[in-house]
């Protein structure tokens, strides 16, 4: 947690250096740190209550409040023409309100959202590669994914997979197949004893 946090500080900084470097409009930066402030000292709690409350009122008008969030942040990025290598940076400093639109849609729609958790896995895989956060994400966007028998013939099940491969190769170093099948084998297993909780990001 504590390497997540210095993290997300230095991606902050790096943030700041890169919008000033490219001359973007401050107001685009001032925007980005309202978001995180309200994501994380209103949203991230009322949302943890609702869900412990099953106000499904409330998990409603979060979901609309994130989702006007998201809409806004890309809004920003068409009209300031943000390079693409910027707007990973700037989304990956908003993985808190990716990380709550992803757990209020599931608890709202008793279903995850395959975007977003696959949005979650590429962007920690840029800042945190290997990291607990990372592994967490892209096996959640590869659960999803298989129970979609459709993805057994469209070529999204093999993306994640390579995604959950990438992962366990960043976080261990290079794996065989087998290897990999065998850990695989084993989160399908906790997975089927106990529902995945998707407001804990972080594995032991």
């Amino acid at each position: 947690l504590l390497l997540l946090l210095l993290l997300l500080l230095l991606l902050l900084l790096l943030l700041l250096l890169l919008l000033l470097q490219e001359k973007q409009d401050q107001n685009l930066l001032q925007l980005i740190d309202d978001i995180y402030e309200a994501c994380t000292q209103q949203i991230g709690p009322e949302l943890e209550a609702a869900v412990e409350n099953d106000d499904d009122q409330t998990l409603d008008s979060l979901c609309d409040q994130l989702g006007a969030y998201c809409e806004v942040v890309d809004a920003g990025f068409s009209k300031m023409a943000v390079k693409q290598q910027t707007q990973i940076w700037l989304q990956a400093s908003l993985f808190k309100l990716y990380e709550l639109t992803a757990i209020a849609s599931a608890a709202a729609a008793d279903e995850p959202d395959a975007r977003s958790m696959e949005l979650l896995a590429a962007l920690a895989a840029e800042v945190c590669p290997g990291s607990s956060e990372h592994l967490f994400w892209a096996q959640q966007y590869r659960s999803i994914i298989a129970a979609d028998q459709e993805s057994y013939f469209d070529g999204a099940l093999r993306q994640a997979e390579t995604m959950v491969m990438n992962a366990y190769k960043m976080r261990y170093g290079n794996i065989s197949r087998a290897l990999y099948q065998k850990m695989q084998d084993q989160q399908q297993q906790l997975e089927a004893a106990a529902e995945p909780e998707y407001g804990d990001g972080e594995q032991q």
